[in-house]
């Protein structure tokens, strides 16, 4: 609950949140994830793009009597410097002045919990509520194996610092899940997962777009280009060796649209519309949130007054348009599974 109060925190102060992410370390033969092990967990993460698209995050990290403060200090630090993490808050039961006075030569808040709390007006609507906590709890515990599997490798993609691999990273994990849904009577559970998956590659188109807000738009595609075609020489070599002559006549004249992904013309749109209307993203980005977490997980139809209670007017057509082209990059196959299709656009 603790976690939960800190979820809430962050959610009023204008960001969107990923409570309880996880860390692992990979053992991997082949395509194949055979073992996961936990490293450390994000209690609570916030993300939040500003009118042009400045990105600024936040983590809290919440504990008792469990570890000793110095241990959590330390840690914290650490894990915030990894992740390039701008600013961070601890939560403990008690805080003594001399260690509030050691957080502060470091540029963190220390605050213990009868304190942060008294800050807190618990609200039950949106991924911040005590329903949605335990929906997702029981999504996650009905997990499969392989389902498991998928949710550790997320939470691993959620923290590369590069949103252009990550995106490679979601397509695949989208497809297993998608592959998972339809093998499995726990639909409610992988529905979890894509929509975590759906939720993350927003998150990564936003950050693309906080790239290259900056660039004209020759540039702006010439850049997004290159970030996805990544090895550019290597990829050039491979073609010289496997193309048609038409090809690689395209190719002499410095045009690597041959090189470009299939998806590539959508992702440019995409990206571009993010880019275009910047003011609008962090809204968009907890809209998709509260609609999620509100009446996604519960089979719920939205309930357009609370959501302009909670959001203000929201421009529904313009974030499902958004959305549609979210999905076409996901899925290869755009068939889109009725629950993603229904809610979000």
């Amino acid at each position: 609950m603790l976690e939960r109060d800190a979820h809430q925190f962050l959610w009023d102060l204008g960001y969107v949140v990923f409570p309880r992410l996880k860390i692992y370390a990979t053992k991997i033969r082949g395509t194949k994830t055979i073992e996961a092990m936990e490293v450390t967990d994000l209690d609570v993460y916030g993300i939040r793009f500003g009118p042009y698209l400045e990105k600024e995050n936040f983590l809290i990290d919440c504990k008792h009597r469990s570890e000793g403060v110095f241990s959590q200090i330390i840690k914290s630090i650490g894990i915030a410097s990894l992740l390039n993490i701008k600013n961070l808050l601890i939560i403990r039961e008690s805080v003594k002045e001399s260690v509030q006075r050691f957080s502060e030569l470091f540029d963190f808040k220390l605050v213990n919990i009868n304190e942060f709390r008294k800050r807190i007006r618990i609200r039950e609507k949106g991924s911040f509520s005590r329903s949605s906590y335990s929906i997702v709890s029981d999504c996650e515990s009905n997990l499969t194996r392989t389902g498991r599997t998928i949710l550790a490798r997320l939470s691993n993609a959620f923290v590369d610092p590069n949103p252009y691999r990550r995106f490679k990273s979601l397509r695949i994990l989208y497809e297993e899940a998608k592959r998972e849904l339809e093998g499995t009577l726990l639909e409610n559970a992988i529905k979890l997962l894509l929509f975590r998956i759906f939720q993350i590659t927003s998150v990564s188109l936003a950050e693309m777009a906080s790239d290259t807000v900056h660039l004209s738009k020759f540039h702006f595609r010439n850049y997004l280009q290159s970030k996805m075609i990544g090895n550019i020489e290597f990829k050039l070599r491979a073609f010289e060796r496997l193309a048609s002559p038409d090809i690689l006549d395209t190719l002499s004249k410095n045009d690597l649209s041959p090189l470009n992904p299939t998806y590539f013309d959508t992702l440019k749109e995409s990206v571009n519309q993010l880019r275009l209307n910047s003011h609008c993203v962090q809204l968009y980005l907890r809209y998709n949130d509260f609609i999620i977490h509100s009446y996604g997980l519960n089979d719920a139809n939205p309930q357009w007054n609370e959501i302009k209670a909670e959001l203000g007017d929201v421009p529904r057509d313009l974030f499902s348009k958004w959305n549609h082209l979210v999905l076409q990059l996901l899925d290869d196959d755009k068939t889109f599974p009725s629950f993603l299709v229904k809610l979000l656009t």
